[in-house]
């Protein structure tokens, strides 16, 4: 028996309905499959950090982690450090992981470099969005503290992903089964060893001569007319979240790199930002460090952009501790 035109058109649009609306539903809800790497909380709760630094490839270049630690001496030391990243991984480890551990650490340390923290958005879409969700369990909430911040999924790019939550755990999947077959190669039992030693097995000063100039600078940095505008920032968020916790915030701007006297040119316009960036953070009780008027940290010192040379490294912990070692007693830096 033949249906009615209209018969049809109604199984057809069902089918449509449900081939399109049913994977619509998976990855939601109860059955969500949580991003979120809470083994960052587990590991931060293990060391029990008294003094946590977080930055980029501007602190695991110039860190002697170990030195460090004996010129502390009793206080714990951790850190936190993604090549290639910017504010908004900062920020996330900050909240989500180092303030929701049993024990925030007391003081915590960022490094940065310029007026990156006026860049919310650098190094928030493509694949770095896959690290962020790993640091959050509500990325587009975490990240709308920044009035008018979108994240990529709010885009057209990302509206498959916004509508079909199932797509964004294709690399998910992929990259913790990597990761899972790695750990039971090597018998680590736990991914951070692992990236630990392959991060400094591919240091940049184990690589060839040349091959630094050939990676993508991270210097993604404006000048001109450069304003400190803190709510264009994760900044109030940050010490507004530290001060709940009563964890010191302090702010480390790390020496770029300078020219064959020594010297990094700075344009009135950097120096204004920085002294406003200061000024903001000081009457919240947080403290600016600045090591980019240090005239010892000459060019010989610097391998490739603003990376230190790996034999520059104990020196400039040395440097780094008699500069922060006030700070931690409560005064100001030295």
């Amino acid at each position: 028996m033949l249906k009615s035109p209209r018969t049809a058109l109604a199984a057809c649009v069902s089918l449509v309905a449900v081939a399109l609306g049913l994977p619509m539903l998976l990855g939601r809800g109860p059955v969500r499959a949580d991003r979120f790497d809470e083994s960052l909380i587990d590991d931060l709760n293990r060391e029990k950090p008294e003094i946590l630094l977080i930055g980029d490839s501007m602190l695991y270049t110039r860190l002697h982690l170990d030195g460090l630690r004996k010129l502390a001496a009793d206080r714990r030391l951790s850190e936190y450090s993604v090549g290639g990243s910017a504010s908004a991984t900062w920020y996330l480890y900050f909240k989500n992981v180092a303030m929701a551990a049993k024990r925030p650490p007391q003081m915590v340390v960022f490094f940065f470099r310029d007026d990156v923290w006026s860049q919310p958005h650098l190094r928030t879409a493509g694949a770095r969005r896959d690290h962020l969700l790993e640091l959050s369990p509500d990325l587009t909430t975490d990240l709308g503290v920044v009035p008018g911040f979108a994240d990529d999924s709010l885009t057209l790019a990302g509206l498959p992903r916004r509508l079909y939550p199932v797509v964004d755990f294709r690399n998910y999947l992929r990259q913790r089964l990597v990761l899972l077959i790695q750990d039971a190669v090597s018998g680590t039992g736990s991914k951070h060893p692992l990236v630990k030693e392959r991060r400094e097995r591919f240091d940049l000063g184990n690589l060839r001569s040349d091959l630094p100039a050939e990676l993508p600078e991270a210097n993604e940095h404006t000048e001109g007319d450069l304003q400190f505008d803190p709510d264009g920032t994760f900044l109030p968020e940050i010490m507004s979240l530290a001060a709940d916790k009563g964890v010191r915030v302090v702010l480390y701007r790390v020496k770029r790199r300078p020219d064959d006297a020594g010297q990094r040119e700075e344009s009135p316009e950097l120096a204004a930002y920085v002294a406003s960036l200061r000024s903001w953070l000081e009457t919240r009780g947080g403290v600016l460090v600045d090591e980019s008027g240090d005239s010892s940290l000459g060019l010989n010192l610097y391998l490739d952009g603003d990376h230190l040379r790996e034999s520059a490294r104990p020196a400039w912990t040395v440097a780094f501790w008699r500069r922060l070692e006030p700070v931690v007693k409560g005064g100001p830096p030295r």
